[in-house]
């Protein structure tokens, strides 16, 4: 049995999470610090981040916040949330995605 591959999220997703979390006024350098998430490195566009420092970094940013609803607030979830395009990729290395932009959606 093949072992599963490595989870991860792009660095686009990352930096929109971490630009979120600026906009809501975190120390965004001192989370991804602690998160063990190099902020330089989110600039690159085939930067991949394992999952479990992406979740990290959410936890770090809820203790630091103290306060319910952390990322869901509306205006900067759309502008910070990186949703217009979604995708995976499946273990053989297919990508599939979907471009939300549109109002029925294209799976590729």
């Amino acid at each position: 049995m093949n072992p599963l591959p490595q989870r991860t999220s792009s660095a686009a997703w990352v930096r929109g999470i971490a630009e979120l979390f600026a906009a809501e006024g975190l120390p965004v350098q001192a989370l991804c610090a602690q998160a063990d998430i190099d902020l330089e490195s989110l600039q690159h566009p085939h930067t991949r981040v394992d999952v479990d420092r992406v979740s990290r970094l959410w936890e770090a940013a809820a203790q630091h916040y103290d306060r319910p609803g952390l990322g869901l607030d509306r205006q900067l979830a759309a502008r910070y949330g990186k949703l217009d395009l979604v995708a995976t990729r499946w273990p053989r290395g297919r990508i599939c995605s979907k471009a939300s932009s549109t109002s029925t959606g294209t799976w590729h």
